[in-house]
């Protein structure tokens, strides 16, 4: 997670993996959907330019994946910063957690579907105290 530790904004997480095959693969699609309300992001990955310097890009832009090689993938949140194109705002934890705390991932590439759940225990050691099993307080006014 980029962010989200001591009330910074949430600014992106990334997902990590590779292509264990032996053959190269086509990577078709990517990305998370809330299981709060269903929204829907489409997911980004980091691929190396022919000067090897890494980029940020649509999933549709990247060629097929050599075996071994390592797959970064992005999710973004927040609309971008007008003053620093290529760059967002985040979300803040609140709004992240109204919406992320539970989450579906799914990428599809042309041989399988991979796909799992994320929910809130995730998320307990950037949101100390905000998500997860914790113990709260009583009203003051109420009496044992």
């Amino acid at each position: 997670m980029e962010g989200g530790l001591s009330g910074l904004n949430v600014f992106a997480l990334s997902f990590q993996g590779a292509n264990i095959s032996k053959e190269h693969v086509e990577l078709k699609a990517a990305h998370i959907t809330s299981l709060i309300d269903g929204t829907r992001l489409e997911l980004e990955i980091i691929g190396n330019e022919a000067d090897e310097t890494s980029k940020l890009v649509p999933i549709s832009r990247v060629q097929l994946i050599a075996p071994g090689a390592p797959i970064e993938l992005i999710a973004k949140f927040g609309p971008p910063d007008p003053n620093n194109p290529g760059k967002i705002l985040g979300l803040d934890p609140k709004t992240f957690l109204e919406k992320w705390r539970q989450f579906s991932f799914e990428a599809i590439d042309n041989k399988r579907t991979y796909t799992f759940e994320v929910n809130e225990r995730a998320f307990m050691a950037f949101f100390k105290g905000k998500v997860g099993p914790r113990v709260t307080l009583k009203p003051e006014n109420e009496k044992r």
